[in-house]
């Protein structure tokens, strides 16, 4: 079967490598090959309007990662790419299966639980795969952080994190579970290889091209991103449908028109900054009390698209445990105790394009029905996780072990 996968992903980079959408690889390609020509990252200062960005907005340390494969012909690069983060969502799947099965049994009909989490799943990576973006690769560091933990390999578990969130700041809400359940030898981890990943851009940019560069990410890239991003009608975020449905809905950097309602944006983005906080909040709550640690890391992976300004299709590969373990919850506690996670993966995978068609798949997106979903996995998940308390489960290592709640 894993050989079937490799040879079909193959086939699906050659034909990648061949499409006339270049999907958000292309923008990767040419902002971090201003490097190549000792250009700015992250604005185009070489210009008339110095303050315009460069459109990338990913942390320094993916652009000195991605830098040599610049020097690639790009078709070459995206059947590369495509193929590589591929193989990153296979292991993510073999990943998220191994961290179910250290803690539980196989649930009655194991085979179809794993099926449906992974075509649930599966739809968003294949939008990662078609755009060219780099979810898959940080939702691969991350499973293999939270496995790496679990095995022991504690250290090595949090440098692993630590490189996710510095490609990709979403994975910090792991993290801050493993901080608040007390895992110091993670949490150590992940602040030695935080630092290492901090310092390295330096080689490339140079030790105060790298502080500005760190600088302009935190305070300018990521607002700027929010900011054209938060109206957008395909951001699955919580923040964003909200907006789109109290505020307006609009392309990248426009005005928004109304969409339902059409309330002023300040006192609007104040009340999606809480409710953030609020998502983040609860789910560092549940974790910290929850035992098992495939129910915990798929709480506080459900919880990304309720917490992130932003989430692209391509961003809910984050789903990848979540789905699996949604899936087997269904199974082993039957449909009519766990309907809410049986409709919520029903909701993420039939309301694709390949099912609903693009305009009805669009508006579903739009008018926030995916966001809903999303939600109602996240709340369905904190109650089932809530129900593996009870959960035999093989105890940490001794130099690991959870805080009492």
């Amino acid at each position: 079967m894993l050989l079937l996968a490799v040879c079909a992903l193959a086939l699906v980079s050659w034909r990648t490598a061949h499409r006339r959408n270049e999907g958000d690889l292309r923008v990767y390609y040419e902002t971090v090959g201003r490097l190549s020509r000792g250009l700015d990252l992250y604005q185009r200062r070489e210009g008339p309007d110095p303050q315009r960005p460069t459109g990338f907005i990913y942390p320094p340390l993916f652009a000195v990662f991605f830098w040599p494969l610049t020097a690639l012909p790009f078709p070459l690069l995206r059947g590369l790419w495509c193929f590589a983060t591929g193989l990153c969502a296979l292991r993510a799947f073999v990943l998220a299966h191994d961290l179910l099965r250290r803690e539980r049994p196989p649930p009655p009909r194991a085979g179809l639980a794993l099926a449906a989490g992974a075509l649930v799943a599966l739809r968003f990576v294949w939008s990662d795969l078609g755009h060219g973006q780099a979810n898959l690769v940080v939702i691969w560091l991350t499973l293999e952080g939270i496995v790496q933990a679990a095995r022991g390999r504690e250290l090595l578990g949090g440098a692993l994190l630590a490189t996710a969130t510095l490609f990709k700041l979403t994975p910090a809400i792991v993290v801050a579970g493993y901080l608040v359940r007390g895992r110091r030898r993670v949490v150590l981890g992940a602040l030695l290889g935080g630092l290492i990943g901090l310092l390295l851009p330096a080689l490339v940019l140079g030790p105060l091209g790298n502080l500005d560069a760190l600088w302009r990410f935190a305070t300018v890239v990521t607002s700027w991103n929010d900011a054209q991003h938060g109206y957008v009608g395909n951001n699955a975020s919580l923040t964003s449908a909200l907006q789109r449905l109290l505020v307006g809905v609009a392309d990248a950097g426009q005005r928004p028109a109304p969409l339902l309602l059409s309330l002023p944006p300040g006192p609007v983005r104040i009340l999606c900054a809480l409710l953030s906080l609020a998502s983040l909040a609860g789910s560092l709550a549940l974790a910290r009390t929850v035992r098992g640690e495939a129910a915990r890391s798929a709480v506080l992976l459900a919880a990304i698209p309720l917490v992130s300004p932003v989430a692209w299709k391509p961003h809910l590969v984050c789903l990848v445990l979540p789905a699996l373990f949604a899936a087997e919850a269904v199974t082993r506690r039957g449909l009519r105790r766990a309907w809410p996670l049986a409709l919520a993966l029903g909701l993420l995978g039939l309301s694709g394009r390949l099912v609903l068609g693009r305009a009805a798949s669009d508006a579903f997106l739009r008018w926030g029905g995916l966001t809903g979903a999303l939600v109602l996995l996240a709340g369905a998940l904190a109650l089932a996780a809530r129900e593996e308390e009870g959960t035999p489960a093989p105890p940490p290592p001794s130099s690991s072990a959870d805080a009492p709640a």
